[in-house]
């Protein structure tokens, strides 16, 4: 997974998940700086706990859904098509689509 926490040493720090900023902080002398890494720190790990618990938690699903398909089940396209809904539907029930 690529979440980065940056320090850009001019006075902003940012949270990156998937190469996009998702929270920034910024401070004016060193004593500010080290709260605000902590906190930068601390955010990141938060989103790290939660995008495995989702990977686990769709993971879980896939596998299931693999388990009660029948012999000889078109898994080509259906078979893709089913799996994203999987993937969709897991992250609207963590309500991770709001915007």
């Amino acid at each position: 997974m690529t979440l980065k926490v940056i320090d850009n040493d001019k006075g902003d720090i940012i949270v990156e998940v998937f190469g996009k900023e998702v929270r920034g902080w910024s401070y004016k002398d060193e004593a500010a700086r080290r709260t605000k890494m902590l906190a930068a720190h601390e955010y990141a790990e938060g989103w790290h706990n939660a995008l495995a618990r989702m990977k686990e938690r769709i993971d879980l699903r896939l596998n299931d859904w693999l388990c009660e398909m029948k012999p000889d089940y078109d898994d080509s396209i259906v078979g893709f098509n089913e799996a994203w809904d999987i993937v969709r539907n897991s992250f609207a029930d963590a309500e991770l689509t709001k915007g």
